[in-house]
């Protein structure tokens, strides 16, 4: 579902804080979300959070790291992905 919301932590001063920008179809780079191939060589771990008639999320992590992405799914006569938090640092 386009635009796909991205949130992203940046180091800012004082603090990090999360940054959002809304991508079209052109701008997202695929893939969005690493194969299972990819996962198991970076040591990454796919788990879902919570599935409901109408949304779910997913985390991607890194364990013993502050490697977190959050991939958010929402359902209308299929699933979409709409957003991706990436809460990494």
């Amino acid at each position: 579902m386009y635009p796909l919301v991205k949130m992203q932590v940046i180091d800012a001063e004082p603090e990090p804080r999360p940054h959002t920008t809304r991508q079209s179809q052109e701008e997202v780079v695929f893939p969005v979300m690493p194969d299972k191939k990819k996962r198991d060589a970076d040591g990454l771990m796919l788990e879902t959070e919570s599935v409901q008639a109408t949304d779910a999320k997913v985390l991607l992590y890194k364990p013993d790291t502050d490697y977190q992405v959050i991939y958010i799914f929402e359902r209308t006569a299929c699933w979409q992905l709409t957003e991706i938090q990436d809460w990494s640092l």
